[in-house]
Parts: structure tokens; C-alpha cells; sequence
């Protein structure tokens, strides 16, 4: 394939839902209160909270847009 017809066939829809994920977990993440009690400052308690689950989502979508970005 040479790469003019890779450029009219880039799977923009795909490239739009993975931005469309980032943005919304990171909105998430962002109204999200991170719990102030003693247990997670220190990590001590163990469990993760929604906004340190969030944080993990965005994470790994920025990851697989990455990937996606070098077309592995």
C-alpha cells in the first residue's frame, strides 16, 4: 500500500472514539474529588479510588493512541 492510499483510507472514526475516551475519562478524573483521609494519603488502605481508576483509564488510552498514532 503506498501511503496516499493510506491516507485516504486512516481510520479517522476509530482515531476520534480513542480522543472522545481520553477527554471523558479525564473529565471524569478531573470532577472527581480524590478522597483525603488518612488511609489514602499514606496508600495504606489498599483499594483504588475513582479518581486513581480514572487516572489508570486515561493512562491507557493515551497509550493505545500512541500505538495507533505509530500504526503498530
Amino acid at each position: 500500500m503506498n501511503i496516499n492510499e493510506f491516507d485516504r483510507t486512516k481510520p479517522r472514526l476509530t482515531f476520534r472514539k480513542i480522543q472522545g475516551a481520553i477527554f471523558k475519562y479525564e473529565k471524569l478524573r478531573d470532577d472527581c474529588v480524590p478522597p483525603l483521609d488518612e488511609n489514602s494519603i499514606d496508600g495504606s488502605s489498599g483499594a483504588l479510588n475513582f479518581h486513581d481508576l480514572y487516572s489508570i483509564i486515561v493512562k491507557d488510552l493515551k497509550s493505545i493512541q500512541k500505538s495507533f498514532l505509530k500504526g503498530e
